[in-house]
């Protein structure tokens, strides 16, 4: 990226479930084999399940999906960081924004491969597809640019495909949802993946989802590609995306059924 530095982001809980942390990583040079600083950031009895990033030219951005201690679903939450305090060895503050369950789930940053100081998001809102930007500092963060793709723009919602058949009989139960599982943003294209509810007519499996909207800071979204793969009686599932230097949009995918483990 624009700092020439890796970084990484993963969730913990305590044995009691009750001390739960998202761990922000970012290290020290380009090298990813040497040292790294890693920031902790407490939050209480609340597990930030399914934690995303996106490092901007002057910020990192975390989010995540926030469950009490009784596994009910509680908000996503949204964590900001700046790149001038990483890099400045002094102390580093973190913005917290906190949302109610109601607000939508699943925010989505996309990974973001040509310069900007705006991530762009996609989430889930009640099923609608929903997209907004983040700008400022970790201080000053603000979410704007915010539409609904379904509604404005015709584009499907998200949908809970079934779970994936496994050799044997049997399925793996939980294995994944209708929300997006990756996000890559380059040069005004922002690419997001999810795995959705194939139907061939009579039965259902699960099918990959791949969909491109022009995206470029203030501007209103646009609808450039909604692409499905569906392999039935195959289960395509968990789909992820990334953008080469001149565009090209690359795909994978797992795949299985009741008599092969792919």
């Amino acid at each position: 990226g624009a700092h020439a530095r890796w970084v990484g982001v993963l969730a913990s809980a305590s044995s009691d479930g009750l001390e739960n942390y998202l761990w922000l990583a970012v290290s020290e040079t380009s090298d990813p084999t040497a040292a790294w600083n890693v920031y902790a950031i407490a939050t209480g009895v609340d597990f930030p399940d399914y934690p995303g990033i996106a490092s901007a030219s002057d910020k990192i951005v975390l989010t995540s999906n926030d469950f009490d201690p009784s596994e009910t679903y509680v908000g996503p939450s949204i964590y900001v960081f700046d790149w001038a305090a990483l890099l400045g060895g002094g102390p580093v503050s973190v913005g917290i924004s906190s949302f109610a369950a109601g607000t939508g789930a699943t925010f989505r940053p996309s990974q973001l491969l040509s310069p900007s100081s705006t991530v762009f998001m996609v989430y889930d809102r009640a099923g609608d597809i929903g997209y907004f930007e983040i700008v400022g500092s970790a201080a000053t963060r603000q979410i704007v640019n915010e539409h609904d793709l379904t509604t404005e723009l015709g584009l499907a919602g998200f949908s809970d495909p079934p779970a994936p058949r496994q050799p044997g009989g049997g399925t793996i139960t939980e294995a994944h949802d209708g929300r997006p599982t990756d996000a890559v943003w380059r040069n005004g294209h922002l690419w997001f993946v999810s795995s959705y509810d194939a139907v061939d007519g009579v039965d259902h499996y699960s099918g990959a989802r791949w969909t491109e909207i022009g995206a470029s800071a203030g501007a209103t979204p646009s609808i450039l590609a909604d692409l499905a793969t569906t392999l039935a009686p195959l289960d395509v599932y968990l789909p992820g995306v990334t953008i080469t230097g001149d565009g090209t949009a690359i795909f994978v995918a797992t795949v299985s059924n009741a008599t092969d483990t792919y």
